[in-house]
């Protein structure tokens, strides 16, 4: 440093301030909003909470979908064609090198923040009170301006004109426009005003260093009816990665997002057309005098949560149970204060020790606490997402939410194994099983009929899973086959109960060697889980896909429980092919071939799921496995398909009986809502499935919760009958199970 700036350091050191403003830049605006709303349902949920605060009968969003999915593939691909390069979002098959990544890395960041020309447009119009210029002024264009703070500052200001309870609190909802756009225009007027007034913020026009308080925004007006009211808010410059979900995704989310609203109250309409309220089927619901009647009456059960030196608050609930397992962000209770989401859905640390707590997935816990956005301390998370823990009234809440969760789960555990008992006997297969488990030994029959009931306690009766896991349960104990082959070759019951007095030493030999075999299964559980945790760590850096393979080819049971050992792996079609006619016992076929060459693609699993000594029909179940660092995709299934197609083919030139081909795709499942087209193909064909189609699609957790339900629960059925009886169970070194 030279002499000069020197002094004129300690020139400014004599200056030094006792005070400094805290500026903020005009870049907050778009950073707030990108931030804060990254897609557009909860852009859109902000603009339906204002509407609703502005005592609007109801707000329309028009927005073509079908045109703005077009333009997003279209500003795509010209990237892509641009960059010279193939973007990695659409390569076909494995995960790229790291080379390749770092390649196109810039590339695909550009794409994700393409902006859509300013024709494309989003319009959300409401008939409420709407504002006036002065309004505009001092309320909508001043950022985290607090609705419901009265002129001495308290937060008296609870409802609106209308008799409303007030959505909105913190004043920054009016940013969620600039999560998928960059402009928005702002009309509105009130009753009685001749005019309106137009104000445009535009986000590419703002100097990013300039102060905020200096910003200035342009303002017009234009004549209007005097009768006239309400708000009309236009974004145009669209951000592409934002407009990535689907219709049916916005309005499930805009659904979701609002609870106990009315429709003849307040309509929420997209392209003109109402979104029903959310009034999802439940199989139960709890507790008991809660119908789905009274939920669409918004009559649910109330219950109280209690702060000590505070009072004791009431709140209202029902905690409801899908047909189907939810996806796992949409499992657990729900937060609604004033008709709105405030937080969940989650579990809320709910212990997973619990019995029948796989019944969580298929919770969800409906609460209206509006006593939490009632008082001057401000409990909600800005994102809505969460409540603010660390004090006293959350954690008062949430324990009582929690334990009307776990009363939940266990009510819903007690209903389902009364279910399974009545299911049992109303289901031709499952009462063929049920009398046959009666043949058994005493000691082998209590036991055999408590796993029946946990599968269909689990899985439904009459479902492809209840029918898989059924049977096995009989074979896998061989006392029980020979029981069974007595019973059904018409031996008077009075041999049989003979040689079941003979069996019964037999019998406590063989549930030891059970509980033996379902340890060494369990082991290779414990090591899908690993290979899985360890997966998501390297999400989309390497692939694992061998040791994947390896894994359920030693162990193919954790694919489905009667997988005992497999046809062939990892080869050729024509061996393929080769195997599955000697286990068919065909003594001359011939090879697969495609156009004039030996078909060389490979299936990595092949299984036959029927004896060949019993006359058809034979089941052929091809396996394609996904390494699960990678998300699947179309492309994984069509491959699939192709092998089944392939396999069909050949089966009906050289077999003279039925062979019924099927396959299973197994990895992991994409993200929800994910931005690559091949992903979003493979989920809706997983959510549009059932167990009726020749491809079956598994993602990891759902393989886990399988292979768990199945063993796990026999190990401790096992342990506990031994137990019981005083049968020595101790331990020996588990090692990887092979069968």
């Amino acid at each position: 440093m030279d002499t000069t700036s020197i002094e004129n350091a300690r020139e400014d050191d004599t200056n030094r301030p006792s005070e400094m403003e805290m500026t903020f830049m005009s870049g907050i605006v778009r950073t707030l909003g990108a931030d804060m709303y990254s897609n557009l349902g909860k852009v859109l949920v902000e603009f339906i909470a204002n509407a609703h605060d502005s005592d609007a009968s109801r707000v329309n969003i028009k927005i073509d979908f079908e045109a703005i999915a077009a333009e997003r593939i279209k500003l795509r691909t010209q990237h892509q064609a641009a960059s010279g390069k193939a973007f990695l979002s659409e390569a076909d098959g494995g995960t790229p090198t790291p080379d390749e990544v770092s390649s196109t890395l810039i590339e695909n960041f550009d794409a994700i923040q393409q902006i859509l020309p300013p024709n494309f447009q989003i319009v959300i119009e409401d008939n409420g009170h709407g504002m006036s210029w002065q309004d505009v002024k001092n309320k909508f264009l001043s950022v985290n301006h607090q609705r419901r703070k009265d002129s001495s500052g308290l937060e008296s200001i609870l409802r609106t004109p209308g008799g409303r309870m007030v959505m909105g609190r913190k004043g920054v909802g009016k940013l969620a426009g600039f999560g998928a756009a960059l402009r928005a225009e702002v009309e509105t007027t009130i009753e009685g005003e001749p005019f309106a007034t137009i104000v445009t913020i535009d986000t590419e026009s703002m100097q990013e260093g300039k102060p905020i308080e200096q910003l200035k925004l342009p303002v017009t007006y234009k004549d209007v009816d005097a009768g006239k009211k309400g708000t009309t808010i236009t974004l145009s410059r669209l951000r592409a990665e934002a407009l990535k979900e689907r219709q049916e995704t916005v309005i499930g989310t805009i659904q979701r997002r609002f609870f106990g609203l009315k429709p003849e109250d307040f309509e929420i309409r997209i392209n003109d057309v109402p979104i029903p309220p959310y009034h999802p089927d439940y199989v139960f619901i709890y507790p008991p005098e809660i119908t789905v009647d009274k939920i669409k009456k918004n009559e649910l059960a109330t219950a109280y949560f209690e702060v000590p030196e505070v009072g004791k608050f009431p709140f209202k609930y029902y905690v409801g149970f899908r047909p189907k397992s939810l996806k796992g962000n949409e499992r657990g209770a729900r937060i609604y204060c004033n008709k709105r989401a405030a937080a969940g859905p989650s579990l809320f640390g709910m212990a997973t020790g619990m019995h029948n707590f796989y019944g969580s997935d298929y919770m969800e816990c409906m609460v209206e606490a509006d006593v939490l956005d009632r008082g001057g301390l401000d409990l909600i998370a800005t994102d809505r997402g969460d409540l603010k823990e660390g004090n006293e009234i959350v954690e008062s809440f949430l324990e009582v939410v929690r334990g009307l969760m776990i009363a939940a789960v266990r009510a819903h555990g007690k209903w389902r194994e009364e279910k399974a008992e009545d299911d049992i006997k109303a289901d031709p297969i499952a009462s063929m099983i049920e009398r046959q488990i009666m043949a058994l030994p005493a000691k082998t029959r209590e036991p055999s009929r408590k796993l029946l009931r946990i599968f269909a306690r689990d899985y439904d009766v009459g479902s492809e899973e209840f029918q898989d896991l059924a049977p096995t349960l009989i074979r896998s104990i061989n006392s029980s086959e020979v029981l069974i082959q007595l019973s059904s070759s018409g031996i008077h019951l009075k041999t049989i109960e003979d040689l079941t007095v003979q069996l019964r030493q037999v019998s406590d030999i063989e549930r030891w060697d059970a509980l033996k075999l379902y340890k060494a299964r369990k082991n290779g559980i414990l090591k899908l889980m690993e290979l899985h945790e360890r997966s998501i760590s390297a999400w989309k850096k390497e692939q694992n896909e061998r040791e994947f393979h390896q894994l359920l080819k030693e162990n193919p049971w954790l694919i489905r429980p009667e997988f005992s050992h497999y046809i062939s792996s990892d080869e050729r079609m024509e061996k393929v092919v080769s195997k599955v006619a000697r286990e068919l016992r065909v003594d001359k076929f011939a090879k697969v071939v495609d156009g004039n060459k030996v078909d060389v693609t490979r299936p990595d699993l092949v299984f036959l799921a029927s004896e060949p000594s019993i006359d058809g029909p034979f089941i052929i179940k091809i396996v394609e496995l996904k390494a699960p660092t990678i998300g699947l995709r179309l492309s994984h299934w069509r491959q699939l398909e192709d092998y089944i197609y392939k396999t069909v083919d050949w089966c009906e030139a050289n077999l003279s009986h039925k062979v019924n081909v099927q396959g299973i795709l197994i990895g992991e499942l994409p993200k929800p809502n994910p931005s690559i087209q091949d992903e979003a193909h493979l989920l809706a064909k997983y959510f549009a499935s059932t167990p009726r189609d020749p491809i079956r699609i598994i993602g990891m957790s759902e393989l886990i919760k399988d292979a768990r339900t199945a063993h796990i629960d026999a190990i401790d059925v096992l342990e506990r009958e031994l137990d019981e009886e005083g049968v020595e169970t101790f331990d020996e070194p588990i090692k990887a199970s092979t069968t």
